[in-house]
């Protein structure tokens, strides 16, 4: 027979209670309401501005222009909103290789890449409103001042640091106390800002007595601990600040595009992938972009002032040679019309990371980790548990290997695995298109014992990396070539 049902017994009112909680957090991850309505542009219709790409740059620039009521600004993103995983700091590893993902690979260059599949290195770059900083790792950390003044140095005028600085300071929201208790830190950073910068929390208590080796180590090795990798100097061990607003990561699609998603005289087209800069052949002027909107048209849209191309290191270079800018022989070979011959898709920069050094200990975490339920209720309710953190990731050093110089060239962070965690260990790994041999053997060695990653990043490459079309085809991607390790 059929169990009675008591509908005022009050275990099962603080379940419902507990159960529309529960709801109305995870509705609150990534709300589509916090980002700008899709607007369907139409064919021929003129803006004063439109931006391409609503990345890490074109989410700032379609804020900053629409600041001018007069200004109508059309925003062109190939991705659409952010997804709930992506507002979860320790989901990071799951974003890549997925569809707000770009997928790229690099590779299949002689001597390189021989651990990875298809000898191809993973480039993920963020398609989605906010780009690449809706799937990285929300390190907060800017370039060093020297790399702005020698761009200036080399002509750019505008972009020396002390030009750039207050830019910074004024798109900065800082929360994190042990930055903010540095001195002269209203010199470097600012408050009120739409950018939030926050501490990492410390869920994982049982990593503190690992950071605090290292950073006695790295002291005995001359590199003194620094709170502030972004203020005076960029040089030591450091913990690095993250762009999060209450405990979820903080995109600048979040920081500058939802704060101004009512405004009328911005639009933003989504799931639209711009193939063509329309350009004057006899003025070179730009006057319009065509694209392929979400339900397959081909629009074409103009622009009053300016086009802007912010499309990021892959797209932008790539839109550039498919609307005949680039240089003259490899467009005439793939039959596209020259309008400008410029060195287009050349002097790739990339930061080449070694992932080389395993070290193991005797040592495991003294507490049972959480189910991966358990864990996300716990974010959900209190921003708590591995979900609010990325663990070791943030912990870095800044290393100069010519003394007496404060500028370095080396960054070394560390990945840590509990004993048989194999779970964590391929979150990593499976971001970076290892070969199944090399996965292998990590997890062998994971198995025995708990296990540190140390990774090295090369900061001021010389090796330089070429991008080309493969063919006339916007919607193939471009061969990317990273030239690592060919100066020598």
């Amino acid at each position: 027979c059929a169990l009675p049902i008591y509908t005022n017994d009050l275990v099962d009112h603080m379940i419902n209670d507990i159960q529309s909680l529960i709801k109305r957090a995870g509705d609150d991850l990534a709300n589509p309401r916090d980002y700008p309505a899709h607007y369907s542009a139409k064919d021929g219709e003129e803006f004063d501005f439109i931006v391409v790409g609503a990345g890490s740059a074109g989410s700032v620039v379609a804020n900053r222009l629409t600041e001018v009521e007069g200004w109508k600004v059309l925003l062109v993103e190939a991705g659409g909103n952010p997804t709930k995983t992506s507002e979860v700091p320790g989901l990071f590893g799951a974003l890549q290789n997925t569809g707000i993902d770009w997928q790229y690979r690099a590779g299949q260059e002689e001597n390189l890449f021989h651990g990875y599949i298809n000898n191809s290195s993973s480039w993920p770059r963020g398609k989605v409103l906010g780009g690449s900083s809706t799937i990285n790792y929300m390190n907060y950390v800017r370039g060093n001042p020297r790399d702005y003044d020698s761009w200036a140095a080399a002509g750019n005028e505008g972009w020396s640091y002390e030009n750039v600085l207050p830019y910074f300071r004024k798109s900065e929201d800082l929360r994190a106390q042990e930055v903010l208790a540095t001195k002269d830190v209203g010199k470097y950073h600012g408050t009120g800002g739409l950018l939030q910068v926050e501490s990492w929390a410390d869920a994982n208590n049982s990593l503190f007595g690992f950071m605090e080796g290292f950073k006695r180590a790295m002291e005995d090795m001359g590199h003194p601990f620094n709170p502030d990798c972004n203020g005076k100097s960029q040089s030591g061990f450091t913990k690095m600040q993250a762009t999060l607003r209450d405990g979820k990561r903080c995109s600048t699609a979040k920081a500058f595009l939802s704060s101004v998603k009512d405004r009328n005289n911005l639009k933003v087209t989504k799931h639209s992938l711009v193939t063509k800069i329309l350009i004057d052949k006899e003025s070179s002027t730009a006057y319009g972009v065509e694209f392929i909107n979400n339900e397959g048209e081909v629009i074409q849209v103009r622009a009053k002032k300016e086009v802007i191309l912010s499309a990021g290191s892959i797209n932008s270079p790539q839109l550039l040679m498919l609307s005949g800018v680039g240089p003259r022989q490899h467009l005439s070979d793939l039959g596209l019309p020259v309008i400008q011959d410029l060195p287009v898709g050349e002097n790739l920069q990339d930061h080449p990371m070694l992932l080389g050094l395993v070290l193991t200990f005797n040592y495991s975490t003294s507490t049972f980790p959480k189910s991966p339920v358990v864990s996300m209720l716990d974010f959900l309710m209190n921003r708590s548990s591995n979900l609010a953190e990325t663990g070791s990731i943030p912990y870095a050093c800044f290393i100069n290997t010519v003394k007496g110089v404060d500028y370095p060239d080396i960054e070394m962070y560390q990945i840590h695995i509990d004993k048989k965690d194999s779970q964590s260990l391929f979150s990593f790994l499976n971001t970076l298109n290892l070969k199944q041999s090399v996965v292998d053997e990590f997890v062998r060695i994971n198995e025995e014992a708990y296990t540190v990653i140390l990774l090295t990043t090369l900061l001021r490459p010389h090796s330089r990396g070429k991008i080309s079309l493969v063919n006339s085809d916007p919607k193939h991607y471009p061969k990317l070539s990273s030239g690592y390790l060919s100066d020598r």
